[in-house]
């Protein structure tokens, strides 16, 4: 079974998080201001592993007395890893956007998640992706479930039966784990019109990035907590397994005033108890923030990421932030040094404009070749 350094996880979490505009969970909700219990609307033991740390997050930021919203989103990552005690065994790191309904959310969590894992392991494969749907999808979809059940009674197991009297979600889980003749109904085939444009913009930014990835309709998850956007990724000994998706109706349990649209993706290391993790230090301040404006900017990015990465340049990005105020904000808070600014003109010219940020001195740096861009970056980062 693979061992992996508690430390050296939360560092990679940090740098790969931060490079993707994820903070860590204890700087965006610093203090508690009280401590309130798990709302008694949401059944903890209903929920999977990925929902029920999702909760915990929603409830630091209920004790913070913070209320994400689409106009105040949080971009957060936290992790069962703890400094002074053993590395717990299948430890995990949880990166989530609350407040964000962008489906360019989805796809910068997808890449994440991918870089985080190729941190560990390069044989990673490809991201499965599938949508749910939202409410008016999951009636469509749990009637034609049912109908299939009874069209198709005595052809499948006992535990599908049992499971099929109660939720037929959960009863079509375990379907598609079984070997059958015949395909469970697919969600996609019911999505609403809402559902059904934001599914297609995730693909599409994720193909406009060349980002790999294939269609599973078999790939279910628990409607209590998961809706539209669902995704996972393994490496080819199973050792670290990615868990990632929307939710629209948990974060409701916690926050009642405003919708808090929520993407979360979960990444677990399979092992066994490792050693003490001694005390780990995360710089949060950043020389170089991207700001992006419009589609063909954030695309543009998206496709530098990977470059920039390998770079190991101190920089950050808000890349699923729709608004340029929204961006602003953030760079108000983390201060950085130098902004890179990408518009719809820099995007048609193939240029970025780097800012200084004190004395407003501006040059424009071309993005192609990669290793320019990277060049003038690293000087201005130091």
């Amino acid at each position: 079974m693979s061992s992996f350094e508690g430390s050296s996880i939360l560092r990679a979490s940090h740098r790969i998080g931060c490079h993707h505009g994820f903070t860590p969970l204890q700087y965006a909700v610093p203090e508690k201001k009280g401590r309130y219990p798990y709302p008694e609307s949401l059944k903890l033991d209903d929920l999977d592993d990925p929902a029920k740390a999702l909760a915990s997050v929603c409830k630091a930021f209920k004790d913070g007395e913070i209320t994400p919203s689409t106009t105040t989103p949080y971009f957060v990552w936290h992790s069962n890893i703890t400094a002074g005690r053993p590395t717990p065994k299948n430890p995990f790191v949880q990166f989530c956007a609350l407040g964000s309904q962008s489906p360019l959310t989805d796809a910068v969590l997808m890449r994440a998640m991918v870089a985080l894992m190729k941190e560990f392991d390069d044989h990673i494969g490809t991201i499965s992706v599938n949508s749910l749907g939202d409410k008016e999808t999951r009636v469509r979809y749990q009637k034609d479930l049912t109908n299939f059940f009874r069209r198709h009674a005595g052809t499948y197991s006992d535990e599908v039966a049992e499971l099929a009297k109660h939720d037929v979600v959960k009863a079509a889980i375990q379907f598609s784990k079984e070997p059958h003749p015949v395909e469970i109904p697919r969600p996609t085939d019911h999505l609403s019109e809402a559902s059904r444009k934001h599914f297609e913009a995730v693909l599409d930014y994720l193909e406009a990035t060349d980002t790999p990835f294939t269609l599973a309709q078999n790939l279910l998850r628990d409607n209590q907590a998961w809706h539209d956007t669902c995704f996972e990724v393994k490496n080819a000994t199973g050792t670290l397994s990615v868990t990632g998706g929307r939710s629209h109706e948990l974060p409701k349990h916690f926050f009642k005033s405003l919708p808090v649209p929520t993407t979360s993706a979960m990444l677990t290391f399979t092992m066994s108890k490792g050693k003490q993790v001694p005390s780990v230090k995360l710089k949060i301040a950043p020389s170089v923030m991207f700001v992006h404006i419009g589609d063909e900017a954030k695309r543009l990015t998206m496709r530098l990421t990977n470059a920039l990465f390998e770079a190991k340049l101190p920089m950050m990005q808000t890349l699923p932030l729709e608004s340029l105020s929204a961006q602003m904000q953030i760079v108000d808070k983390v201060n950085p040094a130098y902004l890179v600014i990408i518009g719809r003109e820099e995007a048609t010219k193939g240029v970025v404009k780097v800012r200084h940020r004190d004395s407003y001195n501006e040059v424009e740096v071309p993005i192609s070749p990669v290793s320019l861009l990277i060049k003038h970056l690293s000087k201005v980062a130091q």
